[in-house]
C-alpha cells in the first residue's frame, strides 16, 4: 500500500489559532494556515465520524499517534515506525490491528486531533 491521504469533497477546514474557516485553496498543499502556519483542522465526517484531524507530512508521525489510513476505515494507533531497508524516504509504519505498510516519508496522513467543535 502506497498510503497518501488526499482531500475529500465533504471536508472542512478550521484554524484553532486564528479561529477562522479556511477553504481548500487557503491551505492546500502544505495543510497549514496562510496566516499563522500552524496545522489546519481537517473536518472527516463519514456515517460513523464527525472528527478533527491534521494532515501531516508521514515523516512527522510518532508512535501513539492515531491515524485515518481511508476514509471508510478505522482510526488505527501507531505502535512503531522504522526507515525502510529497501528505499531510505519510505517508512515502515506498524499500525495496531492492522499490521506493517510501507509510505513515502513526504506523502500526507490524517492524524486525530479530537472531536469536531467548530
Amino acid at each position: 500500500m502506497r498510503l497518501n491521504s488526499f482531500p475529500h469533497a465533504t471536508e472542512e477546514y478550521f484554524c484553532e489559532s486564528c479561529k477562522q474557516t479556511k477553504t481548500r485553496t487557503d491551505v492546500e498543499p502544505n495543510w497549514e494556515c496562510p496566516k499563522c502556519k500552524k496545522y489546519i483542522q481537517v473536518r472527516i465526517k463519514t456515517e460513523k465520524l464527525d472528527n478533527s484531524c491534521f494532515r501531516i507530512p508521514i515523516s512527522e508521525l510518532n508512535i501513539g499517534d492515531i491515524v485515518l489510513m481511508e476514509r471508510e476505515d478505522e482510526f488505527r494507533e501507531v505502535l512503531g515506525l522504522q526507515e525502510s531497508y529497501k528505499d531510505k524516504s519510505d517508512i515502515r509504519i506498524a499500525l495496531k490491528e492492522y499490521g506493517t505498510v510501507i509510505a513515502p516519508k513526504g506523502n500526507k496522513i490524517l492524524k486525530l486531533h479530537g472531536g469536531w467543535f467548530n
